[in-house]
């Protein structure tokens, strides 16, 4: 869900894996996304941009099966078959939680060791979106937590 750059350019990365995405959008307005990237992902012909469209309910089992979306112009709700739900909601990092504990860059982010995500902090590591990592993705995020999996391993059976 959303229509700024973030969302266009995840987009753009799943239509690479996946059979089709739909992008839904609050609004009307995908004029916050650069020009040149809404229009890379629209010429995908299994792309699909939902305006005033905001998700009410996934539904599913062990696996997402739907997507219960609601017009917010006329009210109206529709079910779309979905295989998985990715959200993508910018580049505000929610570290709060160690906020004054670690170092942290500009946008807190924090700061780690790409060698093996150890925070400034011994015995913190970070992986993911909340790195002040140069790429953010799932898939970044996933190496990035092996990683740091990998040096927990072995900083503790050091100890």
């Amino acid at each position: 869900m959303g229509a700024g750059n973030a969302g266009f350019e995840s987009a753009a990365q799943l239509l690479a894996y996946c059979k089709s995405v739909t992008l839904l959008n609050r609004s009307s307005d995908v004029t916050k996304a650069d020009a040149a990237t809404v229009n890379a992902v629209s010429a995908h012909s299994n792309f699909k941009l939902l305006n005033n469209t905001v998700p009410t309910e996934i539904k599913g089992g062990p696996f997402v099966k739907s997507v219960v979306v609601k017009n917010s112009q006329t009210g109206e709700t529709s079910e779309l078959p979905a295989a998985g739900v990715f959200v993508e909601i910018g580049m505000i990092s929610a570290t709060g939680l160690v906020e004054g504990l670690v170092d942290m860059d500009e946008f807190k982010h924090i700061k780690v060791d790409a060698k093996n995500q150890r925070s400034s902090v011994l015995g913190i590591w970070s992986a993911g979106d909340c790195t002040d990592g140069l790429y953010h993705q799932n898939n970044i995020a996933a190496g990035d937590a092996v990683k740091a999996l990998e040096d927990i391993y072995y900083w503790i059976k050091s100890r």
